[in-house]
């Protein structure tokens, strides 16, 4: 199962197999009925597999009975690859010569656009050339392009929906933000840290998993006026923002000796 809720109940009641996997990719706190009610899909798991350090703490502390049989394999990330298909065509193609700020995730509620959105605004009343532009989309779409164009900023926040590609559009931005509430571990951060781009991200659970602070990007309160302090900051300081550079070409890149982690579980006689 590739994630918690329904991938969880399908593969529990559908799958007819000798073992049975399932992954949890976000911070899973659950009311006390939801406990109940999803307790009787994980008996069926024979393990459990949390993507991050914060993932795995949270959902123990949510069901500490699946504690001996709840691992972590942290998100898979092929440097090659990204790097590669960050070669390809397909960026933006709106001939904007400005600052480009970039956010990629479902347009639902644990990714806090309109803190995105609001910190959009600050900026622009500072007069600040760039456009902040949108990969992914999902329910909350219609209110997010409602705000956008309460404060006016149809020109300047660009939702471009899903694409098969997003490395070039992460490849030719020039500070990636992510305004989550919530994030298991937060990918979409890890391949613009692989590709030496600055990050501002708000504080989430899992957020400290990869990011030091001042070191690969900026970290701060989930609040516009922070996110947008925190741009700004790295749009004016320029020995910052190379140092952020500097650092990120010298992590690690990439991480897939956790492939291992996953054939080991798999192939593991004793579960």
């Amino acid at each position: 199962s590739y994630a918690q809720g329904i991938p969880t109940f399908y593969v529990a009641d559908k799958v007819n197999t000798d073992k049975k996997f399932a992954w949890v990719n976000t911070s899973y706190h659950l009311l006390e009925e939801d406990k109940i009610f999803q307790k009787q899909y994980y008996d069926k798991y024979n393990k459990i597999v949390a993507v991050s350090d914060s993932a795995k703490d949270i959902f123990i502390n949510t069901f500490p009975y699946y504690k001996d049989k709840t691992t972590i394999i942290y998100d898979i990330n092929n440097y090659n690859m990204i790097y590669n298909m960050s070669l390809l065509k397909g960026s933006y193609n709106d001939n904007f010569n400005g600052i480009r700020i970039l956010t990629i995730g479902r347009i639902a509620q644990g990714k806090r656009y309109d803190i995105a959105v609001d910190a959009c605004k600050i900026l622009k009343e500072k007069g600040i050339n760039f456009r902040w532009y949108v990969l992914g989309d999902g329910d909350l779409r219609p209110e997010i392009e409602k705000q956008i164009q309460r404060n006016n900023l149809q020109d300047i926040f660009i939702l471009l929906g899903v694409k098969p590609n997003p490395y070039p559009y992460i490849k030719d931005c020039n500070i990636y933000v992510q305004t989550s509430e919530f994030e298991g571990f937060g990918l979409a951060i890890a391949e613009a840290r692989m590709l030496n781009i600055p990050v501002v991200t708000t504080e989430f659970d899992a957020v400290y998993n990869q990011m030091i602070q001042g070191k690969n990007g900026l970290v701060v309160k989930q609040d516009p006026f922070a996110v947008a302090e925190a741009i700004e900051l790295l749009l004016n300081d320029k020995d910052l923002y190379q140092e952020i550079q500097d650092f990120q070409k010298n992590e690690k890149k990439g991480n897939l000796e956790e492939i291992e982690k996953f054939y080991k579980i798999i192939e593991d006689n004793n579960i």
